[in-house]
């Protein structure tokens, strides 16, 4: 599934759940351009962040790509976080 996001100042990470998918990793996007750890856990939740401090500049595209199977109809992000 992919991730696309617009942002007008930079990001120093993310936060965000997927409802109605399990998920197994992400990859790509400008989130990796930028040299985040992606990660996906319980409940849906997608987790990006720098360990070095880098951020991921102001603009617009593909933030990452998310592995999941469907769970249900419908896949919702909620409980967004930057």
């Amino acid at each position: 599934m992919e991730i696309i996001m617009e942002n007008t100042m930079s990001i120093l990470g993310f936060q965000f759940n997927i409802s109605g998918t399990e998920l197994d990793g992400a990859f790509g996007g400008r989130a990796a351009a930028a040299g985040f750890d992606v990660s996906t856990g319980v409940d849906g939740m997608v987790l990006g962040f720098s360990m070095v401090g880098d951020a991921i500049p102001a603009g617009s595209g593909l933030l990452t790509t998310v592995n999941y199977t469907a769970i249900t109809d419908e896949a919702c992000i909620t409980n967004e976080v930057l």
